[in-house]
């Protein structure tokens, strides 16, 4: 690491940390390029966390200066494969086709559901170089990235860094614990616990090192920056347009059978609107487009064609099998609405489940 300033680039950079208030990714890391994730599994883990010199992607650090975490904001559940892709607004202050859309569903009054799912991530993502030590395999494999909630992880790391000063005190003591320092960093302990949306990472403390991060271990490292994948508006604009094909199949059913509809006689229509009448009764809906916005829908910006019941919970858990596993949270409701979310096993299912409500 060429940077020799690295303790106050390091120190900035735990600063920064200490003053955000916010905080497999399928699509957050490039596919042209292998990388080996960490996968944190239940239990006791130890680890370092090393430093390295950012690039010209890193948000929150300018490029050649030394940092030991890039953090990123996410769109989450929506888009061609419902995966994960940062978002350009929240990330980089730049225009972001899903917050735009977002914002005139707002405007035009969408639902609350619908303005959650593209609501970017409250917390960031945090993403480091680690060194792992849980098994000698673990340590062979050397520098692996490791990715997490801010609020997992980088919050109560920052927390156990600050250094309590008493007033009256030198004002040059190092204020945090420098724990991603290479010669006098500490290592990391703590712990996963349960699984899905009950993860939690608990009992976080500092271990002191008898050792130093060696020269060769931090040339190895990543320049993280250079390892997500920053789409072009255009390219989440066209990512994003997948979500109006969520419940294609739907849709060309229902032209089909208002086209069939149509040639009714008005004897055979009007028991199909009692019926109809009486299948919603008891429901809140927010309509789908009518057929003559449907025409024009090509002019339009882009807009979610779904239903929202206000007893989709019961129906998505009855055709799921599925129940959240966080306590008073709903399946397929409070999708990327709890920290939990995450790191949830069933998050893919509930999602599909938010999106394709009959």
């Amino acid at each position: 690491m060429s940077n020799v300033n690295y303790k106050e680039d390091l120190r900035g950079r735990t600063e920064r940390s200490a003053h955000r208030i916010e905080g497999d990714s399928s699509g957050l890391f490039r596919d042209d390029i292998a990388i080996p994730i960490w996968r944190c599994i239940e239990g006791e883990h130890l680890l370092d966390i090393i430093p390295y010199t950012a690039g010209s992607n890193d948000p929150d650090v300018k490029k050649g200066r030394t940092t030991y975490v890039l953090e990123v904001f996410v769109h989450q559940g929506v888009g061609i494969d419902e995966g994960m892709r940062i978002c350009l607004s929240r990330t980089y202050g730049m225009k972001c086709p899903i917050c735009e859309d977002r914002k005139r569903l707002q405007r035009e009054g969408a639902g609350d559901e619908i303005i959650k799912l593209l609501t970017p991530s409250r917390y960031p993502r945090s993403i480091y170089n680690v060194l792992v030590y849980d098994t000698r395999k673990d340590e062979e494999k050397g520098v692996q990235v490791f990715h997490t909630s801010n609020y997992l992880m980088e919050q109560i790391l920052i927390e156990l860094a600050r250094v309590p000063v008493r007033a009256g005190k030198r004002e040059d003591l190092e204020p945090f614990i420098l724990f991603a320092d290479p010669k006098n960093g500490m290592s990391i302990q703590f712990k996963r616990q349960g699984e899905a949306q009950n993860t939690r990472f608990v009992g976080h403390k500092f271990v002191k090192r008898d050792y130093e991060i060696s020269e060769e271990i931090l040339r190895s490292v990543y320049c993280l920056d250079d390892l997500i994948f920053v789409p072009t508006y255009d390219e989440l604009k066209e990512w994003y347009a997948g979500v109006e094909s969520i419940n294609q199949e739907q849709e060309e059913e229902k032209s089909e059978h208002s086209i069939r509809r149509r040639h009714l006689s008005e004897d055979e229509t009007e028991p199909n609107k009692k019926q109809e009448r009486e299948s919603r009764s008891g429901r809140n809906y927010l309509e789908d487009e009518t057929e003559s916005e449907a025409e024009e829908s090509d002019q339009k910006p882009l807009k979610l064609k779904r239903k929202v019941m206000v007893d989709e919970e019961e129906m998505k858990s009855k055709k799921t099998g599925l129940v959240c596993p966080v306590k008073n949270g709903k399946f397929g409701v409070d999708t990327d609405t709890l920290p939990e979310c995450d790191s949830c096993r069933i998050w893919k299912e509930c999602v599909k489940a938010q999106n394709n409500i009959e």
